[in-house]
C-alpha cells in the first residue's frame, strides 16, 4: 500500500518504476497487493527510486534485515544455547544457510517464512525484537562476556580461589588433558561454552559472582593471587635468599621438596595457596614486607645474580682501579686473596664473587661513591 501510495504522489506508473528497478511491472504490482514480499533489498531500491525515507517502506521483517541482521540471529541462536547445525534443523533450512546469515555473506537474508519462525524463538526466551534491531549487543550473555576480555586472568582467579594447579583444576571442571587451563590461562585459546557452565559452578561454589567478575576482573584478587600472577618465581627467591638459605634448606621449611623451590623459582609453576601461607609466615619472620614485595619490583631484585652476568670481571677491575687497590690490598678488604680477585678480573675457570664477596664490594664501592655499573 505505501509504494502505491508514494508511487502515485510521485506521479510514476508501475512500468517507470519497474524500469528504474530493473523488473516488470507486473513485479510491481506483485509488491502493491502484497502478492510478493519487499525484502531489504527491495526496501532500498523502491525507496531511492520514489526518493522517500528507507523506513517508510520497511516493516519488522525489513528492520530485521538491516546490516547487522547476522548479529541480531546469533543472539536468538545463543538464547537457547544452541549449535547452528541444531538451530538450522529448527528453522527448517541446512547449516550453511544459517552460517551464512549469521556472517552476512553477499547480504543473503533469510526468507519471510524463516523470519516468521526466528521472531517467534526469540520470544520463546523473552527476546525484544525491536530491541534485537536496534543494539543486539543488550542480550550479550555472560559467556560472552566472560570470555571476550581478561579471560585468562578471571579462569585464573577463580582457580587460586581453590589453591589448585592447573591440572588439578582441570580435573574438576570436567577437562580432559593436562595443559588445557594452562593454554586458557596463557591467553593462547579460551573455554567453550559448555565448559563455561563448569567454571561458573566452580566460580559459584567459592562465592564469585560471574557478573561481577566480567564487569571487574580484579574484584577477587585476594593477597595470594597479588603473590603469584607476576614475578612469583623472583619474589620466592628473594624471600629464600635473604634468609640466607639454600634451595634444599628453604624447602624443607616450606615443607616440600628441593626441585620443587627451583621450579618455583623459575616460573615453571606456582605455589598452592598452602605452600604460599608457609612462604608468607617465613617472609614475616624474616622482616619482609609481601605488600611492598608485590607493588615494588625493586625490592625483590636480585643485584648479585645482575652483577655477576657477563661482564663481571671488567666491573670488579673497574671498581678496584677506581678505589686505587692492588689486587692484594682490594682481597684484603673483600676478604679473599688476590689470586682469587685475580681470577675474577681474568674470569679464569668462570671463578664468580660469592654472594658475601658480592655484598663487600657493593659496599667498598658505595662507600667511595663509585657506580659499579660504570665500566
Amino acid at each position: 500500500e505505501k509504494v502505491r501510495y508514494y508511487r502515485e504522489l510521485k506521479g510514476i506508473s508501475q512500468t517507470e518504476l519497474g524500469e528504474a528497478l530493473g523488473i516488470t511491472n507486473w513485479g510491481i504490482v506483485n509488491f502493491e497487493k502484497g502478492f510478493n514480499p519487499i525484502h531489504y533489498k527491495n526496501a532500498v531500491e523502491l525507496a531511492k527510486a520514489l526518493n522517500v525515507p528507507t523506513d517508510e517502506l520497511m516493516d519488522e521483517y525489513s528492520r530485521f534485515c538491516l546490516s547487522g541482521y547476522g548479529e541480531r540471529l546469533k543472539r536468538i541462536r545463543i538464547a537457547h544455547e544452541m549449535t547452528q547445525d541444531e538451530f538450522s534443523e529448527i528453522l527448517e533450512v541446512t547449516r550453511s544457510t544459517e552460517a551464512i546469515w549469521e556472517c552476512e555473506y553477499e547480504e543473503i537474508h533469510p526468507s519471510r517464512e524463516a523470519f516468521k519462525r526466528i521472531k517467534k524463538l526469540a520470544e520463546d526466551k523473552n527476546l525484544d525484537m525491536e530491541q534485537l534491531i536496534k543494539d543486539p549487543s543488550v542480550y550479550i550473555d555472560d559467556y560472552e562476556r566472560f570470555i571476550d576480555d581478561n579471560c585468562a586472568r578471571k579462569i585464573r582467579y577463580i582457580r587460586t580461589a581453590y589453591g589448585m594447579h592447573r591440572k588439578a583444576f582441570g580435573e574438576m571442571i570436567g577437562c580432559e588433558g593436562n595443559s588445557v587451563v594452562s593454554i586458557w590461562e596463557s591467553g593462547r585459546s579460551k573455554p567453550m561454552r559448555k565448559q563455561f557452565n563448569a567454571i561458573r559452578e566452580a566460580a559459584e561454589a567459592k562465592g564469585i559472582d560471574i557478573k561481577i567478575l566480567n564487569e571487574d576482573p580484579d574484584f577477587y584478587k585476594d593477597e595470594y593471587i597479588r603473590f603469584t600472577e607476576k614475578d612469583c618465581g623472583q619474589k620466592i627467591k628473594h624471600i629464600r635468599v635473604s634468609m640466607g638459605l639454600l634451595q634444599r634448606e628453604f624447602a624443607e621449611k616450606v615443607g616440600c621438596a628441593g626441585n620443587t623451590i627451583s621450579e618455583w623459582e623459575s616460573g615453571n609453576i606456582t605455589p598452592t595457596k598452602p605452600f604460599y601461607l608457609t612462604i608468607r609466615r617465613l617472609a614475616t619472620e624474616a622482616g619482609i614486607n609481601l605488600d611492598v614485595l608485590n607493588s615494588d619490583p625493586e625490592e625483590y631484585r636480585d643485584h648479585y645474580e645482575e652483577f655477576i652476568q657477563d661482564g663481571y670481571e671488567d666491573r670488579i677491575r673497574h671498581i678496584r682501579q677506581a678505589c686505587g687497590l692492588s689486587l692484594r690490598e682490594f682481597g684484603q678488604l673483600v676478604g679473599v686473596t688476590c689470586t682469587a680477585v685475580c681470577q675474577w678480573e681474568n674470569k679464569e675457570k668462570l671463578r664468580r664473587p660469592s654472594r658475601e664477596a658480592f655484598e663487600k664490594i657493593v659496599r667498598i664501592a658505595e662507600e667511595r661513591g663509585i657506580d659499579i655499573y660504570d665500566t
